[in-house]
């Protein structure tokens, strides 16, 4: 799948909010965390590689790096780190800036990708995943531990977004990156 992702490379490592969470959910048998490495936010879905031509995706690299020239750093808080569906997440400040730039990305691939091949689904709320759940049972340790972290809060700025090819590995998302595209 080729989707958009924001992605921390080595600003998220030394935050204290995703060491004092990894500290926190280490016990937790029924939780495969996330290596800072494979953390990011996705921001939005282009389409299945099998599906997109690479001419397309060419174009659409294009496109969207001329729509974001002017755009400029985005920033967010995140944190803390809450017990959500799927595991255990990092919150974000759900800014104006993120809901311009999925706008825009929106509106590029639409301007490449015809319907059938584009992957928009419905909008994405951002988050970044420190855990996924792969066991059933209470929360209410994973809850227990997360305690004291209410309060952690991170400033991040990125500078980039990328165009990844997704894979899932052992048990967490992986990919490789298609486009690496500034935000100036």
């Amino acid at each position: 799948m080729y989707t958009f992702f924001l992605t921390f490379e080595d600003d998220l490592r030394s935050s204290e909010n995703v060491q004092y969470s990894y500290r926190a959910l280490a016990n937790a048998p029924e939780l495969d965390i996330v290596r800072p490495r494979w953390m990011h936010i996705t921001v939005q879905g282009v389409g299945f590689v099998d599906e997109v031509e690479p001419l397309a995706i060419e174009k659409l690299t294009g496109v969207i790096r001329q729509k974001l020239c002017s755009v400029g750093p985005l920033c967010m808080t995140l944190g803390p780190a809450v017990v959500a569906q799927e595991g255990v997440v990092l919150l974000t400040s759900h800014t104006v800036e993120m809901q311009r730039l999925q706008a825009i990305l929106r509106d590029g691939i639409a301007e490449v990708l015809s319907e059938k091949e584009s992957g928009f689904g419905a909008p994405l709320e951002p988050h970044v995943t420190l855990a996924y759940s792969h066991g059933v049972g209470s929360t209410e340790g994973v809850k227990s531990s997360l305690r004291g972290s209410e309060e952690l809060f991170h400033q991040v700025t990125f500078n980039s977004i990328r165009l990844v090819i997704l894979g899932r590995d052992d048990q967490t998302y992986t990919w490789t990156t298609a486009a690496k595209i500034p935000l100036e």
